[in-house]
């Protein structure tokens, strides 16, 4: 499912593919899926070097990370993580490929949010993963019983 937008929608749990999003200077990540259940936020992303070869290179995540409806104040911080440290903690690359699969989890966030930002450190500096307006608006609300 390359660029599209799709939900899937199971009883309690909200999960979005490649959602919609704008992001600051860096390119080398994206968003695969957020899963929104009665436990987590759960964001899972791809990251890539521009580097040939990562054997020894390191990856990690903010422990200030944190996720925020559009609109609001209130902040969702980091939980745990998989397949990535947070630091001070590092995440090795284990191989020559360039490629890192990592989940971050936060708390549920309402079901009454379209949009929100994940934040690793509230700056511009491209090396840290900011992403803003990331849309879970569910098509299926959307369409589903109406006519418009």
């Amino acid at each position: 499912m390359k660029n599209n937008e799709t939900e899937k929608i199971e009883k309690n749990k909200l999960v979005v593919y490649n959602p919609k999003y704008r992001f600051n200077k860096n390119k080398r990540i994206t968003i695969l899926r957020v899963v929104i259940d009665e436990e987590f936020t759960r964001v899972d992303l791809l990251y890539w070097s521009l580097k040939n070869n990562n054997m020894g290179k390191w990856i990690q995540i903010e422990q200030d990370c944190f996720i925020r409806a559009l609109n609001s104040d209130t902040k969702l911080n980091l939980i745990k993580t998989e397949n990535i440290g947070i630091s001070p903690n590092k995440s090795f690359f284990k191989s020559k490929l360039n490629l890192l699969n990592f989940t971050l989890y936060f708390p549920p966030i309402s079901k009454d949010v379209v949009a929100f930002d994940l934040i690793e450190k509230d700056t511009t500096n491209e090396n840290y993963f900011n992403f803003h307006k990331i849309n879970i608006k569910p098509l299926k609300k959307r369409f589903h019983g109406s006519k418009n």
